[in-house]
């Protein structure tokens, strides 16, 4: 905590009353319950809120046995109240087909849990908010994901019983789409530029949507050799968010258990069992879903799009496989070489200077065509002996007549 309220003063941030309030009480973010939270004696009640389902489940009760509670009694249920309800009832929707995660990434509001005075991107949550959220029956995994989302304060506490770095997060908006913007120097000019990160990212695997991950509570930035500046980072597909937060600090023996996100045929797409497509939406292999499917040739159909847009540009037609007229071969056929009339041309060249007076097998006066030579002087076995089967045995004097100088 002391190393936030140093970067606030370091950057000259504005610390709110709630912050300071943090700050002062030397970094606890578990205040005593909120007002209401302490009260016993509910005679006269005709309703309950957000405040008295937090009490109950701060005294260990469940949520089910509080709307039971008040459908027993006839209870009007506040809407704060009735959101933590609604929340808890599609805790275990099937969201397979979003790899595990709701759309907009958290399973319920965190500020339910805390202060009545919190709400998504402004307040914080403690170690009391994190024991309602326990019991109103959330995994450790599904609160992760939803705090990494939320844009609100992980206290000290919390963060500890969590494994996670403590505070503030990013907020991903009402739908889940909402990136942060990096602050990077451009390598040409040497300015300082803006850039927001991706929705998604299209990669070997596809197209996945990009969501926060909490850092464990060790993590430490070994490319930088530094701290992380934020105690979450963005990431885009992976096995699961413990498979992708382990690479920076200890997440448990347990990764799946890490984080809500899951998709266990990651290695399908990527890594040693790969389809080998590095961008499978520029060749069009992708599902539904966006994601990779398997291609014996990934660039195969780039190629022939590639080709027809080509033929295209030419004024050709790519459906067409007749050579087109503009060409003028179209009336073009082979000649008949097995007629007389088209009989093949001999060669005329001649040997300049012949070194033997008659030509020997393969000169051109000798005509086109290099007969077998069948010779009376043949001994069977000459070859094996390798004593050269047109000389007769006789190299030496063979290649003087072919090669040799006259003196």
């Amino acid at each position: 905590m002391a190393s936030i309220q140093q970067e606030a003063e370091a950057r000259g941030y504005e610390v709110g009353a709630k912050a300071q309030e943090i700050f002062n009480k030397g970094g606890t973010y578990d205040p005593t319950p909120a007002a209401g939270l302490g009260a016993t004696s509910d005679k006269g009640r005709t309703g309950i809120g957000a405040t008295y389902v937090q009490r109950e489940l701060t005294r260990g009760r469940s949520l089910q046995q509080i709307q039971d509670e008040a459908r027993r009694r006839g209870y009007t249920v506040g809407e704060k109240a009735q959101q933590i309800f609604d929340n808890a009832a599609a805790r275990n929707n099937d969201y397979s087909d979003n790899y595990g995660l709701p759309p907009s990434g958290r399973f319920f509001d965190p500020s339910n849990f805390s202060g009545m005075e919190d709400r998504l991107d402004d307040g914080g949550f403690g170690d009391y908010a994190l024991g309602r959220a326990r019991a109103a029956g959330y995994s450790d995994a599904q609160i992760r994901s939803t705090l990494a989302a939320s844009g609100m304060m992980i206290g000290p506490k919390a963060a500890k019983h969590l494994g996670v770095m403590p505070g503030r997060t990013f907020y991903t908006g009402p739908d889940g789409n909402r990136r942060p913007v990096d602050v990077y120097t451009d390598p040409a000019t040497g300015q300082q530029k803006e850039r927001t990160f991706p929705i998604s990212y299209t990669g070997q695997a596809g197209t996945r949507k990009g969501r926060p991950e909490l850092l464990p509570y060790n993590a430490y930035n070994r490319l930088m050799n530094q701290p992380f500046q934020e105690n979450y980072l963005f990431t885009y597909g992976g096995e699961s968010g413990g498979e992708s937060m382990g690479n920076f600090g200890y997440v448990g023996e347990d990764k799946d258990a890490y984080s809500a996100y899951s998709e266990p045929d990651w290695n399908k797409y990527v890594g040693n069992n790969g389809y080998n497509n590095p961008r499978p939406d520029l060749t069009g292999d992708l599902d539904e879903r966006g994601r990779a499917l398997p291609s014996e040739d990934p660039f195969k159909k780039q190629y022939e799009a590639t080709f027809s847009e080509n033929v295209k540009a030419g004024g050709g037609d790519p459906t067409q496989i007749e050579v087109p007229e503009g060409v003028g071969v179209t009336d073009y056929a082979p000649p008949d070489w097995t007629s007389k009339a088209n009989e093949a041309p001999k060669p005329t060249a001649m040997a300049e200077e012949p070194t033997s007076e008659a030509p020997a097998p393969g000169d051109a006066d000798s005509g086109p065509v290099v007969k077998q030579i069948v010779s009376a002087n043949s001994v069977p076995g000459q070859l094996e002996r390798n004593r050269g089967y047109l000389t007769s045995g006789r190299i030496r004097n063979y290649y003087s007549s072919r090669f040799g100088r006259s003196s």
